[in-house]
């Protein structure tokens, strides 16, 4: 999609370009990064995947503020989190493009020492079943949860769940987002994003985002339906406590069909974890 955008849409290419300016003080190229054939691509890595989903979406959204079209509410999932923020104006576009690098980059650290696993369960009937080293990293829908974690406790879940008939999914991440692997680059993310200073959002629904620290998001899993500054300011009274509390991301869709027409991007049919 990135590279079809930059050959057919001169606004996104001109963005994509502009971004990359930013970029190139942590030795990106997006530009460069969309243009390469599909066995060459690196967006799977995770700071590729990861600066590359928000410059994606960021550049879809200057598509349609240059037709008119301008957000009442922003929702974002997990890395979308700093796309719409960045859309509803509570962070510039240096502080973006930064949030998202350090973000990727330390997490990328971790890679190789856990999984994520998505299971066709509600959470309540899952939460009995999870042994210590699996937390719940997403609730996607009433039904379908995805957990993170160590790699041999998920595996005797999935042996579990073969047993039991009930749908699984080992996801394609080099990470166990959301999980206790993330608690070793807590303190490291916190100072590289010190500097960060939010601003008043933009958006028409402004009460729905008040200015806040991204640097306290980073490990709560997603729920959806709160607003940045109620889980922001629970966060920054426990840091801890928020990187074990799971995010409903299916409750967002309440604020969306209340404002319609509405409209989500993501690069897979359905909402990613990363």
């Amino acid at each position: 999609m990135g590279r079809d955008l930059i050959h057919t849409e001169p606004l996104f290419a001109s963005v994509v370009e502009d971004y990359d300016r930013t970029l190139s003080r942590f030795g990106i190229s997006m530009t460069e990064e969309f243009g390469r054939e599909e066995k060459n691509s690196r967006l799977t890595q995770t700071v590729y995947a990861q600066v590359g989903n928000f410059v994606l979406q960021a550049g879809l959204t200057a598509i349609w503020r240059s037709w008119g079209c301008l957000p009442f509410t922003v929702v974002g999932h997990i890395v979308g989190e700093v796309a719409a923020a960045y859309a509803a104006g509570v962070y510039s576009l240096e502080d973006a493009l930064t949030i998202s690098f350090h973000r990727a980059s330390l997490q990328a650290t971790q890679a190789g020492l856990g999984a994520m696993m998505a299971i066709g369960l509600p959470v309540t009937e899952l939460e009995p079943l999870l042994e210590q080293g699996v937390s719940v990293a997403a609730v996607n829908s009433p039904t379908t949860t995805t957990l993170s974690g160590d790699e041999a406790a998920l595996g005797k879940l999935a042996n579990h769940m073969d047993r039991a008939d009930v749908f699984y999914r080992l996801l394609q991440v080099e990470v166990a987002y959301h999980s206790h692997h993330m608690d070793a680059i807590q303190d490291e993310l916190r100072a590289a994003l010190a500097t960060i200073e939010p601003r008043r959002a933009e958006s028409r629904s402004s009460p729905l985002l008040p200015a806040t620290r991204w640097t306290e998001r980073i490990w709560t899993p997603p729920t959806g339906g709160e607003t940045f500054g109620s889980r922001f300011g629970s966060a920054r009274r426990s840091p801890r406590s928020s990187i074990r509390t799971p995010r409903w991301f299916w409750r967002s869709d309440r604020i969306q069909s209340s404002r319609q027409p509405s409209r989500r991007h993501s690069p897979r049919p359905t909402a990613t974890l990363r």
